[in-house]
């Protein structure tokens, strides 16, 4: 039996869980700052809401990581994940005035950077414990990613529409019902084994283990990371105001901009792999930074629907480059028993982009208008490009080929 077929099981098992959780996140995520209005929120008090939920999942990722590692288990967590965020989206429901939903957003935080710690790890277990190597390792991430985007288009395209007809709240007892149903399915996970943790780090307190991942083999992914995900959050944290509101086009037709996307971002996904192990990881990111710049401006310079339509079907390659090219680099990465640690590194990357991004998107609008917003988050991309290039040639551990006697580089 070959290893292919060792891991087909767990890792459909995987991707199916993967697929469920992208299908709730869908549902509600994309609404949030709407829902918050129409609790008599204001543009301020969505980042209220939404800022502390990311701070807790972000000062969490140091201790998942440990954890998972420590006990070299995943399903446990990502069962438990999943009863938590089916529980705080079902009371998110039924809030009555917008500060209630900060606790609740504080505790999906912290269910949700569990979740994407863990899963993210059985998932580098999986692939070296059946021994696909780093040339096919693209491809089976963007397959595994192919599933969340293709549940998120579904489920933001049909939530616009109950949003439309039966309230903002109702999705989010929609989504606690996804969630019951990705708990079920979770309970069938076999344990995949995870290797025990590595001597070089077991001496590191766990601040100094993740310092000592994130200066090192991680950092031009860290980088690379934090230059796309800053302005992208900044920029997605306010969209659907400007959508729904400032161009007019309301909730069911903000759904779909949002929709054609995501479900642009399923067959990206496996191409963008499959191209990540043919061409290597850095012409992805610098492909992905070029066209978000673009998706930018476009939203600034030519906000019709024609161009929001062209603008929207960029944005499905152009995520779906960052996201599979990433996963598949923080697998590569990852030394064999940290891969928790490694996880956590890059959760708290991401942690960190979304809060100052989504922290400071509703302010900057505010004061400079939306389209000031999106030019500078446009600069801010262009520049990210030159970032990474730097890093690129003054970072040793970086290299041009993808083969396995480069591992812990960045191709």
């Amino acid at each position: 039996m070959t290893t292919q077929l060792v891991a087909r099981r767990p890792f459909w098992l995987l991707t199916t869980i993967g697929f469920l959780s992208y299908l709730g996140i869908g549902t509600a995520s994309p609404f949030l700052a709407l829902y918050i209005q129409h609790l008599h929120g204001n543009l301020a008090d969505i980042g209220l809401v939404t800022g502390p939920g990311a701070i807790a999942g972000l000062l969490s990722n140091i201790f998942w990581g440990r954890l998972t590692d420590r006990s070299g288990r995943r399903k446990p967590f990502i069962i438990g994940a999943m009863a938590l965020l089916a529980i705080t989206y079902l009371f998110m429901a039924h809030a009555s005035i917008w500060w209630f939903l900060i606790p609740l957003v504080i505790v999906n935080g912290i269910a949700s950077a569990a979740y994407n710690v863990c899963i993210l790890a059985a998932l580098g277990d999986l692939l070296n414990s059946t021994g696909v190597n780093d040339g096919q390792r693209g491809k089976w991430l963007g397959s595994y990613r192919t599933g969340g985007s293709l549940a998120f288009a579904i489920a933001i395209v049909i939530s616009g529409l109950i949003a439309q007809r039966f309230g903002y709240n109702t999705i989010y007892d929609v989504a606690g019902l996804i969630y019951i149903v990705t708990f079920v399915v979770a309970c069938f996970l076999p344990e995949i084994s995870a290797r025990t943790r590595t001597p070089s780090l077991a001496q590191h307190h766990e601040l100094g283990a993740l310092f000592h991942l994130a200066r090192g083999i991680l950092l031009p992914l860290i980088l690379a990371m934090l230059a796309w995900n800053i302005p992208f959050s900044a920029v997605y944290s306010i969209w659907s105001i400007y959508i729904v509101h400032t161009l007019g086009l309301g909730s069911s037709g903000y759904a779909r901009l949002w929709g054609l996307a995501a479900f642009l971002e399923a067959p990206s996904m496996i191409i963008a792999g499959r191209l990540a192990d043919r061409w290597g990881r850095r012409p992805m990111f610098f492909l992905g930074f070029f066209l978000f710049a673009i998706i930018y401006l476009i939203y600034t310079a030519l906000p019709f629907i024609p161009t929001l339509v062209i603008a929207q079907m960029l944005r499905g390659f152009a995520y779906a480059t960052f996201t599979a090219t990433a996963l598949t680099t923080v697998v590569e990465l990852a030394p064999s028993g940290e891969r928790g640690r490694a996880a956590s590194v890059y959760q708290l990357t991401l942690g960190c982009a979304q809060i100052l991004g989504s922290s400071t998107g509703g302010p900057l609008a505010d004061r400079l208008g939306f389209q000031a917003s999106f030019i500078l988050a446009a600069i801010t991309t262009t520049g990210g490009a030159g970032i990474l290039l730097i890093s690129d040639r003054s970072s040793s551990a970086v290299t041009q080929s993808a083969t396995p006697k480069n591992r812990g580089t960045l191709p």
